[in-house]
């Protein structure tokens, strides 16, 4: 199933949106995904420079495959889905996103990403691009 994350600002969890029903299906600490794209709605962008105010539209979009403190939406029931985030990753990229910067999720070297093999995204803010060798270069 191809969720979206985002970074919810009320809460402080990170929201999980179920991409083809357009629903948020729960929240989550951290969550791993892969086959990922990193998503930057281009109005929703333009907004938050106008209003200069904060909104919803970017997300990292991926398979789900593990989570951290996962609960469904309107349930206090939490599940344990795998989690892999303690597995040894050789290389993890910390990318950050600002609406009110020119790129879109960007790197410590100001390199732009579209595209990663993985991704860990986490409550705090933080997102790292886990590459293959097949996404160098895009």
């Amino acid at each position: 199933m191809r969720t979206r994350i985002y970074r919810n600002l009320n809460n402080g969890k990170l929201s999980i949106l179920h991409k083809k029903l357009g629903l948020v299906i729960g929240y989550a600490e951290s969550v791993r995904l892969i086959d990922v794209t990193y998503v930057v709605l281009p109005g929703g962008k333009q907004r938050a420079l106008r209003t200069q105010t904060r909104n919803v539209h970017a997300f990292v979009e991926g398979v789900m495959v593990g989570a951290k403190e996962f609960v469904f939406r309107g349930q206090d029931r939490r599940i344990l889905i795998p989690d892999w985030f303690e597995r040894l990753t050789a290389l993890k990229i910390p990318l950050t996103y600002s609406p009110f910067s020119e790129l879109g999720f960007t790197d410590v070297l100001g390199q732009e990403h579209w595209r990663a093999s993985e991704a860990e995204v986490h409550c705090t803010g933080e997102i790292y691009s886990i590459p293959s060798e097949n996404d160098w270069g895009r």
